[in-house]
């Protein structure tokens, strides 16, 4: 089942203490079949946007998929609809990877099979290429494959919403790309895709859109070509930098330095 609607919030507030993350942001209609790159500098509220759309941080305001409100669901009901992977994935001394998505997918206390679950959970592996690493524990994996890891549990339960947070940040390059790839196939499927992500040429490559986020508010939102320019890095990035295009047309973000 594909998402029957857009994402979409209004007035989300997030506080840790005294410190207020969120300042009553209203996102724009995320459409299935998108992928949406979440960028800013660190200390933005990247990565509590998304996780105050999981509903994994108490915040105020709105959260919906379509007509669902995601903030009167019980956790099990969300975790159907939104597929969540962190920056860092935690790790049970000795579970394997295979066991952490069949743990994923019955979440909830959903009585699948032992096989069936099984089955679907290497299948899973098998598409985002780490197969070989059904049987690992998890706490023996490097960076880049635990977080491959984090992505098939994610994927457990075939959401309709995928929020990822900073997946290429331990991956080396080829690893980036073959991550980028997946989250565009995933999107393409139907879903609506959210992965905030540090470099700006990345997210212009692979993104349909662009969420820019400015100390805890929506600085703005577009197609890449749309938001990415010289005037939105010297005020949001604090740099003097450039656009251009490549030789095949692709944007190209270039930082030349920090504005005093």
């Amino acid at each position: 089942m594909r998402a029957s609607g857009d994402l979409a919030a209004r007035g989300l507030k997030v506080r840790y203490g005294a410190r207020e993350i969120l300042r009553g942001l209203d996102l724009p209609p995320l459409h299935p079949g998108e992928f949406t790159a979440l960028v800013g500098p660190n200390g933005a509220g990247k990565s509590t946007l998304l996780r105050a759309l999981a509903q994994l941080v108490p915040c105020q305001g709105e959260v919906r998929l379509g007509e669902a409100d995601l903030k009167r669901m019980r956790p099990a009901e969300r975790a159907r609809l939104i597929g969540f992977m962190p920056q860092s994935l935690s790790a049970a001394e000795g579970l394997s990877v295979l066991d952490s998505v069949v743990a994923a997918m019955r979440a909830g206390g959903e009585s699948i099979p032992v096989a069936e679950a099984a089955r679907s959970a290497f299948a899973i592996l098998e598409r985002l290429r780490i197969g070989h690493l059904a049987l690992s524990a998890l706490d023996k994996l490097s960076g880049g494959q635990r977080q491959m890891a984090g992505l098939a549990q994610a994927l457990a339960r075939d959401p309709e919403a995928l929020l990822l947070d900073e997946p290429t940040s331990a991956l080396d390059l080829a690893k980036q790309i073959q991550l980028l790839e997946e989250a565009r196939r995933l999107a393409g499927e139907g879903r609506i895709l959210v992965a905030a992500l540090h470099d700006l040429t990345m997210a212009a490559q692979w993104a349909d859109r662009i969420l820019i986020l400015r100390e805890g508010e929506l600085w703005g939102h577009g197609r890449p070509e749309e938001v990415l320019t010289s005037a939105m890095l010297a005020e949001v990035y604090g740099v003097a930098g450039r656009v251009e295009r490549c030789a095949r047309g692709r944007l190209l973000v270039l930082a030349d330095g920090r504005l005093s």
